[in-house]
């Protein structure tokens, strides 16, 4: 089963703004940009910690500011899944009143469902009993909505626009990895010549390689045919190198310089990676990373990096510090 948590909770962390500016532009109109945010990873976890409220690894809650200088606390809530989630309108609410109970803020809460289910679109939690009622209603976007507005999504500014034409592509490709495979080489050419920044870029590429995965031998022959394009383009894609490097790497006697490529291609992996996780360390843990560095820079397998992103996720200090020993 595809997982779609780790990509989106790797893609949302870097490119939180621009996630915001295309599904809920209102609203980040009305944010000053000018400050950075403050991701509450530890509040969040607090809020989770002995409640049954559905809290994942995809869901984020943030500290922004107005252009007036108040605070504003966001809670996003992703539910990338195939499939609807059980009293998710409650758990909206539950988690609402967590913050607020908690820390004496209302939050702003905001919804993004990936499932397939035209029909489930949940927005408001309603409870009513004698004469006494509530409604709690909240900003939700589909993202199965996006899917006839493709040529807006291929020509929008916005590197979040081709977040959600790759997730909508690894639904519709779902058994299909010939048309996946076509699909992921479109999404990356187009990519390529952007012109987006490297940190945009590579955030996007990441997110589309992790989700769009394909058969050993596709991936070979999508890497070689993105290889080739990629000579005029401005940015080198680098992301699938991590699994040919391991993969068609070992083996002796491949094409005629494929090695120097491949170590070539590893390195720049390497980068990456440690790129994520330094950018995860700095969210999660801003005390603790600059003396976590060091440690980091000395890793050098990409097997070990990749297990190192998932546990930055949603691993705690001691964990990742014993990984690194």
């Amino acid at each position: 089963m595809t997982d779609y948590d780790s990509p989106w909770k790797m893609v949302l962390d870097g490119l939180f703004r621009e996630c915001l500016e295309l599904f809920f532009p209102e609203l980040a109109a009305a944010l000053d940009w000018s400050r950075p945010y403050e991701s509450l990873e530890q509040e969040l976890r607090s809020i989770a910690s002995g409640a049954e409220i559905g809290l994942k690894i995809v869901d984020k809650l943030v500290k922004a500011w107005r252009l007036d200088g108040s605070e504003e606390w966001l809670l996003v809530h992703l539910e990338v899944q195939n499939q609807r989630v059980q009293d998710f309108s409650e758990r909206m609410f539950t988690s609402y009143c967590r913050i607020r109970d908690n820390y004496g803020v209302f939050p702003v809460s905001l919804a993004v469902l990936g499932d397939a289910e035209e029909y489930w679109r949940p927005d408001q939690f309603l409870h009513e009993r004698y004469s006494c009622s509530l409604t709690f209603k909240f900003p939700m976007v589909k993202l199965s909505d996006f899917a006839l507005r493709r040529e807006e999504l291929e020509t929008s500014p916005n590197p979040f626009a081709r977040v959600v034409l790759a997730h909508l592509a690894t639904q519709q490709t779902r058994g299909d990895p010939t048309h996946r495979y076509v699909e992921k080489v479109s999404l990356v050419k187009n990519l390529l010549m952007a012109g987006w920044s490297k940190t945009e870029l590579e955030y996007v590429l990441r997110f589309i390689d992790w989700l769009m995965q394909l058969p050993s031998e596709m991936e070979k022959s999508c890497r070689l045919e993105i290889t080739e394009f990629e000579r005029g383009a401005p940015v080198p894609f680098i992301t699938s190198f991590e699994r040919i490097a391991r993969q068609e790497g070992r083996e002796e006697g491949r094409l005629e310089g494929i090695e120097k490529g491949i170590e070539q291609g590893t390195e720049k992996s390497r980068n990456v990676l440690r790129s994520s996780i330094r950018h995860i360390w700095v969210q999660r843990f801003p005390s603790a990373a600059p003396e976590m560095f060091a440690r980091l820079d000395a890793v050098t397998d990409v097997d070990k990096l990749e297990q190192l992103i998932g546990l930055s996720l949603d691993g705690s200090l001691r964990d990742i510090e014993k990984h690194l020993s």
